[in-house]
């Protein structure tokens, strides 16, 4: 298991995962990062229902705990990168516990875990949320545990928390931890203004047979600990691309963009192609190899994401080789793992190669449809278009409408979108609407 350079000297995920050991959670080897077959999501990803799954599979139901430390990787594609959003690869301590364990016990496991890592208690803050029938008992097991009232809340829903980890199956808690001033007298813990950083999910499973009542005490105990999250609050900062295992790389970056442009875009430029790259190096290493369907189509939306941001600063997609072996030689190389192999960085400048051809095939298809295009409705169902069929990014297609000073919006383009999925439901319920283009599988990003 590679070993994250930049938690040495603040104790990081791996003096967490010991610690669990010590109090009677068996460390296992960690999965591979390809995703199991049932999965929606093409790699291990720690929202995936199956997540937890090889963890189960080794602890028999009442017979203790299991831990490890793994690679999770979130597929979606934002248009953007603020600045607290953590990097879509990164480190996860994952736990579970079969067997009854009081609230008051597990809760105070992972934070001994966290203070491993260089986190005190007293920084610290919860969101619970769960079903009227649930919320009072890890509501007594904080304050027993003497967490201050102010340091934890009651919230409906937990943003970004794992489906499996339902509260209708049994509370749900965040630990979260504040950086920087809050953002205004109501800015308590579960705030989504970006001031605190979301550590770790816990869920307690309470659901049994149906019929039954729900039980005092969890059957089944999950955490997950986000290393990302957990370094941030170590350093005190919210950019994960500021952290020191990333502030090589982004320093780099930092030289490619034009010098006329404003700080924040160059910023979430900067942010954008380093989580892009970085994944893309991660991905390689483990076989994964750009292609039209599955697990192939997402590896090359990130690469083509990459490649249409540098198209956007002015630098050619043909960088994007040069940016993949950046990204493995100051990243992903100090985490332990062997540098990637030329063939990986061949596949790369081919998909670069690729890539260019279809943006000097786009712009005379865009500048064609926008003779007879007026609205900007009609203007976001040729982006939409050009995506779906000719596989020209969004951003890169609205680029060429501000270059010719025409009007077009995402808020046009998510319209266009919905309706567009509106008018395909239909067919695919009859069975008439056949397998999707090459360009359209998978997850829809560019």
């Amino acid at each position: 298991m590679a070993t994250s350079s930049a938690s040495e000297g603040c104790g990081g995920l791996d003096a967490a995962s010991a610690a669990l050991g010590l109090r009677g959670y068996r460390r296992q080897p960690p999965p591979g990062l390809l995703a199991r077959t049932q999965d929606r999501t093409p790699f291990a990803s720690f929202t995936a229902t199956s997540w937890a799954a090889p963890l189960l599979a080794g602890v028999a139901p009442g017979q203790g705990g299991a831990h490890t430390v793994r690679w999770s990787v979130r597929t979606s594609r934002p248009f953007s990168v603020p600045v607290a959003i953590p990097p879509s690869a990164q480190r996860v301590l994952s736990a579970v516990w079969r067997g009854r364990r009081p609230y008051g016990a597990a809760l105070e496991e992972v934070t001994t875990a966290l203070a491993r890592s260089g986190l005190k208690d007293k920084d610290l803050r919860y969101v619970v949320t769960a079903s009227p029938e649930d919320i009072g008992r890890p509501m007594a097991a904080l304050r027993q545990l003497g967490v201050p009232p102010d340091d934890f809340a009651v919230n409906g829903t937990l943003a970004g928390a794992p489906r499996r980890m339902r509260p209708a199956l049994g509370p749900l808690l965040a630990i979260e931890f504040p950086v920087g001033p809050p953002c205004s007298a109501g800015c308590t813990p579960g705030c989504r203004c970006g001031r605190y950083l979301l550590l770790a999910y816990l869920h307690f499973r309470t659901d049994g047979d149906p019929g039954r009542k729900r039980a005092q005490t969890p059957h089944l105990f999950e955490a997950v600990v986000l290393e990302s999250a957990v370094l941030c609050a170590v350093h005190g900062i919210r950019d994960p691309y500021a952290l020191p295992g990333f502030a090589p790389l982004t320093e780099y970056l930092r030289t490619l963009m034009p010098p006329h442009e404003r700080e924040g875009l160059r910023a979430q430029r900067v942010r954008l192609l380093a989580d892009r790259v970085f994944t893309s190096a991660l991905l390689l290493g483990v076989g994964a190899s750009p292609g039209p369907r599955g697990p192939a189509h997402v590896m090359r939306r990130l690469l083509r994401q990459a490649a249409c941001e540098l198209e956007l600063t002015g630098s050619p997609p043909a960088e994007l080789g040069r940016l993949v072996h950046h990204a493995d030689r100051l990243v992903r190389v100090p985490l332990g793992f062997q540098p990637l192999a030329a063939a990986d960085l061949q596949t790369v400048h081919r998909e670069a190669a690729a890539f260019q051809r279809v943006l000097a095939d786009g712009y005379p298809r865009l500048a064609l449809a926008l003779r007879r295009d007026g609205t900007p409705e009609e203007r976001a169902r040729t982006l939409l278009w050009l995506r779906s069929v000719h596989g020209v990014p969004v951003s890169m297609a609205m680029s060429w409408c501000r270059d010719r000073e025409l009007d077009v919006s995402l808020t046009h383009f998510a319209a266009a979108e919905l309706a567009d999925r509106e008018r395909a439901a239909p067919a695919s319920m009859s069975g008439t609407a056949g397998p999707p283009a090459p360009e359209e599988a998978g997850p829809r990003l560019l």
